[in-house]
């Protein structure tokens, strides 16, 4: 949780939450969630201007085929009320080669595929899209009850070379 009140007349929050769980197989579920709300008055008479206000929820897969290889996935929806993106729903799927499967450390990283669909406030820019990409998944087991999990995914839109995302994250 994350709150800020400045002199600038800017007031904000963002809430992140994740939750990932390592299964009796060895398959990593992760669920991200993140509410993010900033605004700024810009003089004393005016109303506050919402320069950010972001819902973004995702589900993450990382399922072992065998010692080298791993199923990769993605499901992930977003809404930035601001830049008018009313919902983006994105799937992509991957193999990844698993380069290390240690009982303390594992690391997988492969290509993905996928398709998404937007609905932004103008209708001319929604519709559905075909993407390329990459998923990043670090585990990192410091103790039995303790441990550190990375992810990192990026895409690229196919019909629109602009429309770009790369997403770190990392959870303890």
């Amino acid at each position: 949780l994350q709150v800020n009140d400045g002199r600038t007349e800017t007031r904000g929050y963002s809430l992140d939450a994740t939750w990932a769980h390592m299964s009796m197989s060895e398959t990593l579920i992760r669920f991200d969630g993140t509410l993010k709300r900033a605004g700024y008055r810009p003089a004393e008479s005016e109303d506050r201007i919402t320069v950010d206000d972001t819902q973004s929820l995702s589900a993450s897969l990382v399922r072992p085929l065998s010692s080298s290889f791993a199923l990769l996935g993605e499901a992930s929806w977003k809404r930035d009320a601001p830049v008018m993106l009313d919902h983006r729903i994105l799937l992509q799927a991957g193999l990844g080669i698993n380069l290390t499967r240690g009982e303390t450390l594992r690391m997988t990283l492969g290509p993905t595929v996928g398709i998404g669909r937007q609905n932004n406030a103008s209708a001319a820019e929604a519709g559905g899209f075909a993407m390329a990409g990459a998923m990043q998944s670090l585990s990192w087991r410091a103790s039995p009850t303790f441990g550190l999990e990375t992810t990192l995914h990026g895409y690229q839109n196919l019909d629109d070379s602009d429309d770009f995302v790369l997403d770190f994250t990392v959870a303890g």
